[in-house]
């Protein structure tokens, strides 16, 4: 199984006026990209999961089309580590996360005080499980 943690596109700075943070064209640009470099490696996930914020959900649109897009609550930025991974340890087929720093950063290191990857905007880490234990197997950023 592997797991692909990603934290979510360039976002706009300032909410609108109902108190979203789109990804702005840049963060679009850089992900598109993404995607389309994804595909070409022949990337697949049962399921891509994201936050109930505008600008990861946007983000699993762009990077998860043509996969099943799921909203969960785990992966909002104050969510709790502890159960994300309990839900985690339950699934056996390769997913994709979209979410937030620091949650991002603390689910690949299961640390809340260790910044292991610099999780810049567009980021996804692969993890695969060897042996009961997750593994990076590779790290990839927008250009």
């Amino acid at each position: 199984m592997k797991l692909y943690i990603m934290r979510h596109g360039h976002a706009d700075p300032l909410p609108d006026a109902q108190g979203h943070r789109h990804l702005t064209s840049q963060g679009r640009a850089e992900l598109e990209q993404l995607a389309l470099f994804l595909r070409e490696k022949q990337f697949s996930v049962s399921q891509v999961k994201h936050s109930e914020k505008t600008r990861a959900r946007e983000t699993a649109e762009i990077i998860g089309a043509g996969f099943c897009l799921e909203q969960s609550d785990l992966l909002n930025p104050e969510a709790n580590l502890d159960a994300l991974i309990m839900q985690l340890e339950q699934e056996r087929e390769d997913i994709l996360l979209v979410s937030h720093m620091p949650l991002v950063s603390e689910l690949v290191t299961k640390n809340s005080h260790c910044d292991l990857i610099a999780f810049s905007p567009g980021t996804v880490v692969c993890l695969e499980k060897y042996n009961e234990r997750w593994l990076i197997d590779w790290v990839l950023r927008p250009l």
